[in-house]
């Protein structure tokens, strides 16, 4: 029972890393795509708005990799292949 109950509050502390994780690249993806749909901004600002934007889809996209791997493991469904 202890040991569950250890599980379980690190699974919730883990969870609650993750949200703090993608909230942060995911509110700087939806605040650069609102800024550029609403107002014209010169070419140079639009290309640094939209990096930014690409930089942190880039950072979710391995948050929500390392997830899925690590709910893999957990599952058993995870090979590891070493060449």
């Amino acid at each position: 029972l202890k040991e569950a109950t250890d599980l379980s509050k690190e699974k919730n502390i883990f969870l609650a890393n993750i949200t703090h994780e993608t909230r942060t690249p995911l509110m700087a993806i939806s605040g650069y795509s609102e800024l550029l749909a609403t107002k014209d901004y010169d070419p140079e600002k639009v290309r640094k708005y939209a990096r930014t934007i690409f930089e942190n889809a880039r950072s979710l996209h391995g948050i929500f990799t390392d997830m899925l791997d690590l709910t893999r493991i957990e599952a058993r469904h995870f090979r590891l292949i070493i060449e």
